[in-house]
């Protein structure tokens, strides 16, 4: 007979009462702290006799590379078998043997003191054995109560198996489709090239895995251009779960128009509504770095965009040929208007000076930086500064999602206006 899955050894000198109350410090079998490793098994093969008798070969072995009381000189006290609850019930009789001879103390079912509540052990004891006694034989002998109740075979005895543990969620995936459609006659035919569909899926993903890294969400894979047609691209990334994906949404929520805003733009005399707000597509920049700095007063902070020059994408467009940045808009709460005392200029090797803020309509979120009319020499390395009220909270004020690493949006636009790269600078 194959050993059942109940049967353990345990090296500990003591044990709880019976019914003691059950703390759970110890969830699974054995139900104590003790040490694994031992010189004492039984074999694994186990006899019946009939009756309700069970017996078991002892192997008293010192393990390979173990010089420890466990393995080598330590006695054979007791054993303990994890039974299930309903073997222990009233006038059942349990009795055991040592090479034929009873034990002083009869065996007896526990409840386990530190295992989970209705965790049963049956403890045989007094057992007086020890390093010398390889192939000992100890039997069991089961023998139900007068009612007939409890536990008469060695396979009646081990608890259930526990239930497997929850399957892991699904993983999530989630895409964003950005589609352009015209909204009059007037408007032209605009269609994604697969360099647009690129350079814009790069972008956003980019700006999603960095959000999704803000917030501590967990991505299997981040977000990356997964198709490309000629009037909508997607961008599309796995969470570990819908919740994950879930705690994700309000910085979608909070992000996709700008994501618009950063494909098709929104400068008001460009045609049917369009700009080019690909970076890159002028030679004038912002690099990614918010610096800050004090205001004009001691109520004031200066968050400042550093401006540079770059390598147009096609320095023969009309938008790569162009040397004159008219002016900056930034994406910030309307709501916040009173927050802005100013906004600070400043061009390569000039002075500062301080522009009136000017606003778009309300519910365009759009603050400028006008006129500017720097030329490449002046953009590249000037700062254009929002001055606002300390009290005012930068993540905020640029419609940040709560928690996120404050992190502003600007677009510069040439004479044309035609022309409007858009760009991230965060503070760190």
């Amino acid at each position: 007979m194959k050993p059942s899955a109940i049967t353990a050894l345990l090296l500990v000198a003591a044990f709880a009462a019976a019914n003691a109350e059950q703390t759970g410090l110890y969830p699974s079998f054995p139900y104590c702290k003790c040490v694994k490793k031992a010189r004492y098994s039984l074999s694994p093969t186990v006899k019946a006799l009939g009756g309700g008798k069970y017996c078991f070969t002892l192997n008293s072995v010192t393990p390979a590379n173990c010089n420890t009381y466990c393995c080598a000189t330590a006695d054979l006290k007791k054993l303990e078998f994890d039974v299930k609850p309903a073997c222990d019930v009233f006038g059942v009789n349990v009795r055991a043997t040592v090479n034929g001879v009873y034990t002083k103390v009869a065996p007896s079912f526990d409840y386990a003191a530190d295992g989970p509540i209705g965790s049963t052990i049956l403890r045989v004891t007094q057992l007086g054995l020890g390093p010398a006694d390889d192939g000992a034989e100890i039997c069991i002998i089961l023998q139900a109560s007068k009612t007939g109740e409890g536990c008469t075979t060695l396979e009646d005895m081990p608890p259930p198996p526990s239930p497997p543990p929850p399957s892991p969620p699904p993983p999530c995936r989630t895409c964003i489709y950005i589609s352009v459609k015209a909204v009059s006659p007037s408007a032209g035919r605009f269609t994604f090239s697969q360099n647009d569909c690129s350079a814009y899926g790069s972008d956003i993903g980019a700006d999603l895995n960095d959000g999704a890294n803000s917030l501590g969400i967990a991505l299997i894979s981040p977000f990356e251009l997964a198709e490309c047609a000629a009037t909508y691209f997607k961008v599309c990334g796995t969470f570990f779960s819908e919740a994950e994906g879930a705690s994700l949404q309000p910085y979608i929520d909070d992000t996709l128009a700008f994501f618009l805003t950063y494909v098709v733009g929104e400068g008001p005399s460009c045609p049917a509504g369009l700009c080019n707000t690909r970076q890159g597509a002028t030679p004038f920049a912002a690099k990614y770095l918010l610096t800050k700095a004090r205001g004009r007063s001691s109520s004031t902070v200066l968050y400042c965009f550093n401006t540079t020059v770059v390598a147009p994408l096609n320095p023969d467009s009309a938008c790569g040929s162009t040397t004159t940045l008219l002016k900056a808009e930034f994406w910030a709460d309307d709501a916040q208007r009173r927050a802005v005392a100013g906004i600070g200029i400043q061009p390569a090797g000039g002075r500062m000076r301080y522009l009136s803020p000017t606003w778009g309509a309300v519910g365009e979120q759009t603050l400028k930086a006008t006129p500017l009319m720097w030329d490449l020499n002046q953009a590249n390395g000037g700062k254009i500064c929002l001055e606002l009220d300390k009290a005012t909270d930068l993540g905020s004020f640029c419609n940040n999602v709560p928690g996120s690493p404050p992190t502003c949006w600007v677009n510069f636009f040439d004479e044309s206006k035609n022309c409007c790269p858009l760009f991230k600078s965060a503070l760190l």
